[in-house]
Parts: C-alpha cells; sequence; structure tokens
C-alpha cells in the first residue's frame, strides 16, 4: 500500500506543479502556497511512519484547494490504519468527486476495489458479531435454565 501513496504522491506533486488545486473556484496565492506546504508536510509525515498526522496536513490541504486527489490519499493513509470505516468515506467521496478521465484512472480502479473490499470485511465483521452475540445470549439461556431446580405448574383457566 505504501507504494500505492507514494505513487499518487508523485503524481499529485507533478500534478501540482502543472495545474492549479482549485476546481471551480479561484484560489489566491496565498491559500495555493498554504495548500502546497501542507501537503509537504504530510508527504514527509507519511514517510517517517507518521500517518495520522500526514492524514491531517491532506484533509488541511483538501480543504484550502478542493482538489479531489488528496481524498484518494487520505483514504489509502486510514486504510493503512485499519479504519474501514473512515477509509471508506473518502474513497468512496473520490470517486463521487475526482472527474472520470485518465488522470484518475489508476487511483478510481484502485478505490473502488477497496471499497468492495471494505464493505465486504465490514460485513462480515458485522455478521460475526451479530453471530457471537445470539451465541452468547444461548449460552446466557442454557445457564438460566440449568438453575431450574423444581417443576412449576400453573393452570390455565382459558386459552386463546
Amino acid at each position: 500500500m505504501r507504494s500505492r501513496l507514494a505513487v499518487g504522491c508523485a503524481f499529485l506533486v507533478a500534478l501540482m506543479l502543472r495545474v492549479p488545486l482549485v476546481s471551480a473556484q479561484e484560489a489566491d496565492e496565498e491559500t495555493m502556497k498554504q495548500a502546497r506546504a501542507a501537503y509537504s508536510e504530510g508527504a514527509a509525515l507519511y514517510e517517517t511512519g507518521d500517518k495520522k498526522a500526514a492524514a491531517q496536513k491532506f484533509k488541511l490541504a483538501y480543504r484550502l484547494t478542493r482538489n479531489a486527489l488528496l481524498l484518494y490519499n487520505i483514504g489509502l493513509i486510514h486504510d493503512e490504519l485499519h479504519d474501514p470505516t473512515i477509509a471508506l468515506h473518502y474513497y468512496e467521496k473520490f470517486i463521487k468527486d475526482a472527474p472520470d478521465d485518465e488522470k484518475n484512472k489508476e487511483n478510481r480502479v484502485l478505490a473502488i476495489g477497496r471499497i468492495a473490499t471494505i464493505k465486504a470485511e465490514i460485513s462480515a465483521e458485522e455478521a460475526a458479531e451479530e453471530e457471537e452475540v445470539k451465541e452468547q445470549d444461548l449460552k446466557q439461556a442454557r445457564k438460566e435454565s440449568k438453575n431450574i431446580t423444581e417443576f412449576t405448574h400453573r393452570i390455565v383457566d382459558e386459552a386463546p
């Protein structure tokens, strides 16, 4: 996964040098400077292993620029941090917001694959948790039934 982020980061750096990071709105030069600095800090933090801080810097760069490519990187970091719910959110937002063009093709394919995998993992995890709860309820019912020591009988006058 680290190589995917490195490829994504390298691609994003190349994109940053050629294309403005803003989509529909014009950002002033100071905002662009802040966004580039946040991105660079995030990439450096990622390389040193501080992924949580890297994600925060990428989020700042995204807030400043609304560049959808950053969403993929944020999703990837949360994926690596084993936070599937947040990773899923950012991958889906990337798919929704990023243009479906040649520049984003590889990352879109990777994100779509991870979305499917994460959803399957979450479903399996939820099913396992549900099964565990049922098993615990069954064990509790068996335990309670073992505590019954005498037969009780009550006459019913009416039945529905």
